[in-house]
């Protein structure tokens, strides 16, 4: 057990030391704020593979009672939401921003027109190309959706020609429409039911196989919401049995003879998450052959790390934990024993978060902290929240409001069973059950505290 936990935090200082070093460029936001004393903003963007958001670090410094500094990290360009309005930002770039009782008025870029186009971009997306359009024939609802397409290209070449915007947020903005576009055409498909292989024939007539070979264009979350649908629905011939055994191993097959690189590696890694999502029973017998060969085939640990947290989904979660795990004894801050079944029997009708931590881990001790300033915005009518250390024993060096549950593992041998079933390390690890079944292995409650 002792190699164990040297191991474990082996893992967690070459953790911190991988991130430490990742390669990371700012973008400068200069924000005139007009009626805030103090500036309290969130930077997010949506992780599409995850499916979750991903909020990002920033340094903020005050000028003088109106100006405050941003300066965002970025490994590369972000469609983010700041002040509940999106913003291309890209690393590197100055923008500025007026802000009146925290939302975005004016944008002011210093150097480009990125954050303005956005606006544009935001309405345009949003409008629904269906609006007054008659369903007779695929043929003239496909052209009235082109005609759609073409106007929404007219406005942003507008812009473009106008306007200082780089070719970059053009190219993203760009890419969203079109798949947008695309989505909405293979949507007709459940609506034409009868006319799939016409409609297929118009769609292949615009998207050409050249236009998804692009990795760049993974940034645009439509881009890779449209490449999963245009190999599951478009070149599968399987598409109308979707999710069966059939439709998985052709959208394997399809991913990896048509595409390579981080492409082909995007397109298993969605397609397996895909499928472990949708917990079919048919495919059961075959996750683990189909698990141990995308780690043979899938190159990018990034892909491989969603692999690995998918296949744990599909393994565990939607199920009661196992009695060995459930049975296991904690103890309390006041010295009660209890067991992990105990409180989710207290909480039968709430979801239950149990955060794992450790008194040497900062980033624990930075979420429970925050945990700790927003409890009471949290609506625990509908969640209970405890924090199980893995310490050895309770440390008398971290001191917590009372507000915070936090528990021990009474021994090392249950310590570590737990720790196994439920992946650990890396940590801060969170759980969360409904109703007593296990729902997530790998909650953000990062997020989840982000919003209160």
């Amino acid at each position: 057990m002792k190699f164990r936990i040297q191991l474990f935090f082996l893992y967690f200082l070459l953790s911190q030391s991988v991130l430490a070093s990742t390669s990371k460029t700012t973008c400068e936001i200069i924000v005139i704020n007009k009626t805030i004393n103090n500036l309290a903003p969130k930077v997010v963007s949506y992780d599409y593979l995850e499916n979750k958001f991903k909020f990002h670090e920033f340094i903020i410094k005050k000028i003088n009672n109106e100006t405050y500094k941003m300066n965002i990290s970025l490994d590369r360009s972000y469609e983010v939401t700041i002040f509940n309005k999106h913003l291309y930002i890209e690393p590197g770039q100055k923008y500025k921003l007026v802000v009146f009782e925290n939302k975005i008025v004016n944008i002011i870029s210093t150097n480009n027109g990125n954050l303005k186009i956005w606006d544009i971009v935001d309405s345009l997306l949003i409008t629904n190309s269906s609006q007054n359009i008659i369903y007779d024939r695929p043929i003239n609802v496909f052209n009235k959706y082109q005609d759609f397409y073409n106007l929404k290209l007219s406005y942003l070449d507008n812009y473009f020609k106008n306007h200082e915007v780089t070719n970059k947020c053009y190219d993203y903005a760009k890419t969203e429409f079109k798949s947008t576009f695309l989505l909405e055409l293979i949507g007709l498909k459940k609506f034409f039911k009868d006319s799939t292989s016409i409609i297929d024939s118009l769609i292949n007539s615009q998207f050409d196989f050249n236009y998804f070979n692009r990795k760049q264009n993974l940034e645009s979350k439509f881009f890779a919401f449209s490449l999963y649908s245009y190999v599951s629905d478009i070149l599968c011939k399987n598409s109308n049995q979707k999710y069966s055994v059939n439709h998985l191993s052709e959208c394997f097959n399809l991913s990896n003879s048509k595409f390579t690189g981080e492409l082909c590696d995007f397109l298993n890694t969605y397609t397996f998450r895909m499928y472990c999502k949708n917990q079919n029973k048919e495919y059961e017998k075959n996750i683990d052959s189909l698990y141990e060969k995308f780690k043979y085939i899938v190159n990018d640990t990034k892909y491989l790390d969603v692999v690995e947290t998918w296949y744990l989904f599909y393994k565990k979660a939607n199920k009661r934990l196992p009695l060995n795990i459930s049975n296991i004894q904690l103890v309390s801050t006041e010295g009660k024993i209890t067991t992990l079944q105990d409180l989710i029997n207290l909480n039968i009708n709430k979801r239950v978060i149990f955060d794992f931590w450790a008194s040497w881990c900062s980033p624990c001790i930075k979420q429970i902290k925050k945990y700790s300033e927003v409890e009471s915005n949290i609506n625990l009518s509908n969640y209970e929240i405890y924090f199980i250390s893995l310490d050895s024993q309770i440390s008398n060096k971290i001191t917590f409001a009372n507000n915070v549950k936090s528990f021990i593992i009474l021994n090392d041998k249950s310590r570590e069973n737990l720790m196994e079933f439920f992946s650990v390390p890396p940590i801060p690890k969170t759980i969360l059950l409904e109703n007593g079944i296990l729902k997530d292995l790998n909650y953000d409650f990062t997020s989840f505290l982000m919003k209160f």
